[in-house]
Protein backbone atom coordinates (compact mmCIF):
# COMPACT_ATOMS: atom_id res chain seq x y z
CA UNK A 1 0.00 0.00 0.00
CA UNK A 2 1.58 2.99 -1.01
CA UNK A 3 1.86 5.60 2.12
CA UNK A 4 -0.10 8.31 0.87
CA UNK A 5 -2.15 10.81 3.16
CA UNK A 6 -5.62 9.86 2.36
CA UNK A 7 -4.84 6.14 2.99
CA UNK A 8 -2.81 7.43 6.47
CA UNK A 9 -6.23 8.89 7.29
CA UNK A 10 -8.27 6.34 6.09
CA UNK A 11 -6.19 3.77 7.99
CA UNK A 12 -6.41 6.06 11.13
CA UNK A 13 -9.82 6.64 10.70
CA UNK A 14 -10.55 2.51 10.65
CA UNK A 15 -8.43 1.65 13.72
CA UNK A 16 -9.91 4.73 15.36
CA UNK A 17 -13.58 3.32 15.06
CA UNK A 18 -12.35 0.21 16.00
CA UNK A 19 -10.67 0.98 19.39
CA UNK A 20 -14.46 2.88 19.75
CA UNK A 21 -16.47 -0.07 18.98
CA UNK A 22 -13.93 -2.67 21.06
CA UNK A 23 -14.78 -0.45 24.15
CA UNK A 24 -17.89 -0.08 23.49
CA UNK A 25 -18.42 -3.81 23.43
CA UNK A 26 -16.05 -3.82 26.74
CA UNK A 27 -18.50 -1.45 28.15
CA UNK A 28 -21.55 -3.44 27.19
CA UNK A 29 -20.19 -6.49 28.45
CA UNK A 30 -19.24 -4.81 31.85
CA UNK A 31 -22.79 -3.61 31.62
CA UNK A 32 -24.88 -7.30 30.77
CA UNK A 33 -21.98 -8.68 34.01
CA UNK A 34 -23.48 -6.34 36.14
CA UNK A 35 -27.49 -6.42 34.94
CA UNK A 36 -27.33 -10.02 35.43
CA UNK A 37 -25.40 -9.63 39.19
CA UNK A 38 -22.50 -11.74 38.17
CA UNK A 39 -19.10 -10.63 39.83
CA UNK A 40 -16.12 -9.95 37.49
CA UNK A 41 -13.46 -12.14 39.10
CA UNK A 42 -9.94 -10.96 39.42
CA UNK A 43 -8.39 -13.13 37.08
CA UNK A 44 -11.65 -12.14 34.70
CA UNK A 45 -10.37 -8.00 35.27
CA UNK A 46 -6.77 -9.05 34.37
CA UNK A 47 -7.84 -10.60 31.14
CA UNK A 48 -9.96 -8.11 30.22
CA UNK A 49 -7.15 -5.33 30.93
CA UNK A 50 -4.35 -7.70 28.99
CA UNK A 51 -6.78 -7.77 25.85
CA UNK A 52 -6.90 -3.74 25.79
CA UNK A 53 -3.40 -3.06 26.57
CA UNK A 54 -2.27 -5.47 23.55
CA UNK A 55 -4.73 -3.73 21.38
CA UNK A 56 -3.61 -0.33 22.66
CA UNK A 57 0.39 -1.11 21.58
CA UNK A 58 -0.82 -2.51 18.55
CA UNK A 59 -2.50 0.84 17.46
CA UNK A 60 0.56 2.99 19.15
CA UNK A 61 2.91 1.26 16.89
CA UNK A 62 1.07 1.69 13.86
CA UNK A 63 0.54 4.72 14.71
CA UNK A 64 4.06 5.72 15.53
CA UNK A 65 5.48 3.73 11.85
CA UNK A 66 2.63 6.32 10.17
CA UNK A 67 4.16 9.47 11.59
CA UNK A 68 7.33 8.12 10.77
CA UNK A 69 6.54 7.37 7.32
CA UNK A 70 4.59 11.01 7.08
CA UNK A 71 7.78 12.69 8.45
CA UNK A 72 9.90 11.37 5.68
CA UNK A 73 7.72 12.05 2.99
CA UNK A 74 7.71 15.63 4.36
CA UNK A 75 11.80 16.02 4.33
CA UNK A 76 11.81 13.94 1.03
CA UNK A 77 9.56 16.94 -0.52
CA UNK A 78 11.42 20.18 0.99
CA UNK A 79 14.66 18.69 0.00
CA UNK A 80 13.14 18.70 -3.44
CA UNK A 81 11.72 22.14 -3.07
CA UNK A 82 15.24 23.71 -2.05
CA UNK A 83 16.72 21.23 -5.26
CA UNK A 84 14.25 22.87 -7.58
CA UNK A 85 14.64 26.30 -6.74
CA UNK A 86 18.39 26.38 -7.14
CA UNK A 87 18.20 24.26 -9.93
CA UNK A 88 15.26 26.95 -11.06
CA UNK A 89 18.09 29.54 -10.97
CA UNK A 90 21.12 27.83 -12.47
CA UNK A 91 19.32 26.88 -15.29
CA UNK A 92 18.29 30.59 -16.37
CA UNK A 93 22.37 30.49 -18.05
CA UNK A 94 20.92 28.64 -20.97
CA UNK A 95 17.60 31.35 -21.53
CA UNK A 96 19.70 34.25 -20.92
CA UNK A 97 22.01 33.48 -23.62
CA UNK A 98 22.98 37.46 -24.21
CA UNK A 99 24.95 37.52 -21.39
CA UNK A 100 28.04 34.88 -20.99
CA UNK A 101 27.73 32.91 -18.04
CA UNK A 102 30.35 32.50 -15.36
CA UNK A 103 32.51 29.82 -14.17
CA UNK A 104 30.53 30.11 -10.96
CA UNK A 105 27.56 29.49 -12.69
CA UNK A 106 28.50 26.39 -14.58
CA UNK A 107 29.80 25.28 -11.39
CA UNK A 108 26.29 25.96 -9.88
CA UNK A 109 24.55 23.68 -12.34
CA UNK A 110 26.70 20.63 -12.67
CA UNK A 111 26.37 20.27 -8.99
CA UNK A 112 22.41 21.31 -8.86
CA UNK A 113 22.67 18.82 -11.73
CA UNK A 114 23.74 16.16 -9.58
CA UNK A 115 21.70 16.40 -6.59
CA UNK A 116 18.72 16.21 -9.32
CA UNK A 117 19.95 12.73 -10.13
CA UNK A 118 19.56 11.66 -6.31
CA UNK A 119 16.26 13.10 -5.28
CA UNK A 120 14.04 13.87 -7.97
CA UNK A 121 11.96 11.44 -10.58
CA UNK A 122 12.54 9.78 -13.67
CA UNK A 123 9.99 11.99 -15.37
CA UNK A 124 11.64 14.92 -14.27
CA UNK A 125 15.11 13.66 -15.01
CA UNK A 126 13.85 12.96 -18.53
CA UNK A 127 12.79 16.28 -19.38
CA UNK A 128 15.81 17.56 -18.10
CA UNK A 129 17.89 15.86 -20.26
CA UNK A 130 16.10 16.66 -23.14
CA UNK A 131 16.42 19.93 -22.04
CA UNK A 132 20.29 19.94 -21.86
CA UNK A 133 20.40 17.57 -24.83
CA UNK A 134 19.26 20.43 -27.06
CA UNK A 135 21.53 22.41 -25.51
CA UNK A 136 24.60 20.03 -26.25
CA UNK A 137 22.87 20.58 -29.88
CA UNK A 138 23.29 24.50 -29.90
CA UNK A 139 19.96 24.47 -31.43
CA UNK A 140 18.88 28.29 -31.26
CA UNK A 141 15.48 28.39 -32.02
CA UNK A 142 14.32 29.67 -28.57
CA UNK A 143 10.83 28.67 -28.97
CA UNK A 144 12.21 25.46 -28.32
CA UNK A 145 14.22 25.84 -25.60
CA UNK A 146 11.46 27.82 -23.69
CA UNK A 147 9.13 25.01 -24.33
CA UNK A 148 12.09 22.60 -23.28
CA UNK A 149 12.94 24.61 -20.30
CA UNK A 150 8.85 24.86 -19.02
CA UNK A 151 8.81 21.16 -19.20
CA UNK A 152 11.42 20.87 -16.72
CA UNK A 153 9.84 23.16 -15.01
CA UNK A 154 6.66 21.71 -14.47
CA UNK A 155 8.09 18.25 -14.04
CA UNK A 156 9.61 19.53 -10.92
CA UNK A 157 6.69 21.43 -9.84
CA UNK A 158 4.72 17.91 -10.21
CA UNK A 159 6.52 16.60 -7.91
CA UNK A 160 5.95 19.12 -5.11
CA UNK A 161 2.65 19.33 -5.92
CA UNK A 162 0.94 16.89 -8.13
CA UNK A 163 -2.21 18.08 -8.45
CA UNK A 164 -1.02 21.66 -10.15
CA UNK A 165 -3.02 22.41 -13.19
CA UNK A 166 -0.68 24.60 -14.65
CA UNK A 167 0.60 23.51 -18.27
CA UNK A 168 3.67 24.96 -20.00
CA UNK A 169 2.22 27.16 -21.73
CA UNK A 170 1.45 28.90 -18.27
CA UNK A 171 5.48 29.64 -17.96
CA UNK A 172 6.38 33.30 -18.88
CA UNK A 173 9.60 34.26 -20.42
CA UNK A 174 10.66 37.61 -19.96
CA UNK A 175 13.59 39.46 -21.62
CA UNK A 176 14.43 42.68 -20.06
CA UNK A 177 16.29 45.33 -22.47
CA UNK A 178 20.01 46.48 -20.83
CA UNK A 179 20.61 50.32 -20.49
Amino acid sequence: MKLTLKNIYNTISKYFIQVIIISFLLFLQTCIIVKTELFATKQDIGDITEIVEEIENKYAKNLEEIKSALNEESNIRNTRRELYTDMAKSMRVFITSSVPSTKNETDMFVKNYSSVWLWANDKTILELNKFLNLQILRHTEKTITHETYAKVMLAMRKEIIPDTKLKTDDYIFLQFVQK
